[in-house]
């Protein structure tokens, strides 16, 4: 069966190059290496029959050099209130393992990795607001 899945979220995500994140508009980095922090609230979704609405997840992503080099560390931490059918579902989007190749981040993300750890399942406190452009993670 194909996986069917929607998310609408509110995302937070923090690296360490300049201003504007070079290599979303194909820039080099601004050190010569990626690592990003990315914290995500889902407002509303699902995947397939189970509902994904309020469940948080965190993906800490790593890479030695340019994200096209590749080579890179994959970390996904759900948040500990999630049940098991949401969990999986998390994984499986996070991962990029339910989508067409290159028609999501998940996907291009999870393209560029050579180590993905276990994902741990921990307390997650996160807060966004885009209006006061102010987040807490």
């Amino acid at each position: 069966m194909e996986d069917k899945w929607m998310i609408r979220a509110t995302q937070f995500g923090n690296c360490p190059c300049s201003h504007g994140c070079p290599c979303q508009f194909n820039s080099p980095s601004t050190y010569g290496f990626c690592e990003a922090v990315v914290g995500i609230i889902i407002e509303e979704g699902y995947f397939n029959d189970t509902s994904l609405n309020g469940v948080k997840f965190s993906m800490l992503l790593k890479w030695p050099g340019e994200i096209a080099d590749g080579n890179g560390k994959f970390q996904l931490i759900v948040d500990e209130s999630a049940n098991e059918d949401q969990r999986e579902a998390i994984n499986k989007i996070a991962k990029g393992e339910s989508t067409a190749p290159g028609a999501t981040h998940f996907w291009v993300f999870a393209s560029t990795m050579s180590e993905v750890l276990d994902t741990i399942y921990a307390p997650i406190e996160l807060s966004i607001d885009i209006e006061a452009r102010r987040a807490h993670h």
